[in-house]
């Protein structure tokens, strides 16, 4: 019924992120794109209550992006 697919556009399981040259900012900027959802979630809230009362909500995820690349960068340079 289906076409069968064994030659080379045969899609495969592969580790893409294998070929990223990670980076301390590539790990930040990574890190800062999966807390954006979260960030979206606070920015609601704090449109509905008062804008002061969210905003270490909004740092908070600013501060784990950096030190997650200051931490990936240490391990790199221990390593």
């Amino acid at each position: 019924m289906f076409p069968r697919h064994d030659g080379p556009g045969r899609i495969e399981n592969k580790d893409y992120t294998k070929f990223i040259k990670w980076t301390p900012l590539r790990v930040a900027i990574a890190t800062l794109i999966l807390f954006t959802p979260y960030a979206a979630l606070v920015y609601a809230v704090a449109s509905a209550t008062s804008i002061m009362a969210v905003v270490p909500m909004l740092i908070a995820p600013a501060l784990i992006a950096i030190f997650a690349g200051i931490i990936y960068w240490l391990s790199k340079a221990v390593l």
